[in-house]
């Protein structure tokens, strides 16, 4: 199984790694997922804090191990309309004019 770990970044917000080895290049294979929590009954309660972390650490590792977690990735504009703007522009009726 993989390992994780879970890193506090600020108030509420924590980061989740998990590591999956080696790349073929020699480089670490690692995916990271941050969490924010506001949840303030979660947040007062160390106890269900730790919980709550350690579960979405579980569901994580079962996402990256299984291959079912994408990775989010940053798109430019050009980007956004080439891949998806043209796309839902096909998809989307057009009316004709009420004049």
């Amino acid at each position: 199984m993989a390992k994780g770990s879970i890193e506090k970044r600020g108030d509420n917000t924590w980061r989740l790694t998990v590591d999956l080895g080696y790349n073929a290049d020699g480089s670490r294979n690692r995916l990271r997922k941050p969490i924010t929590i506001d949840d303030p009954e979660i947040l007062s309660n160390k106890k269900k804090l730790k919980d709550y972390l350690e579960d979405e650490l579980y569901k994580f590792k079962k996402e990256a191990e299984s291959g079912e977690y994408i990775k989010p990735e940053r798109m430019s504009f050009e980007q956004f309309v080439v891949s998806e703007w043209r796309n839902m522009q096909l998809i989307l009726p057009t009316f004709p004019p009420l004049l």
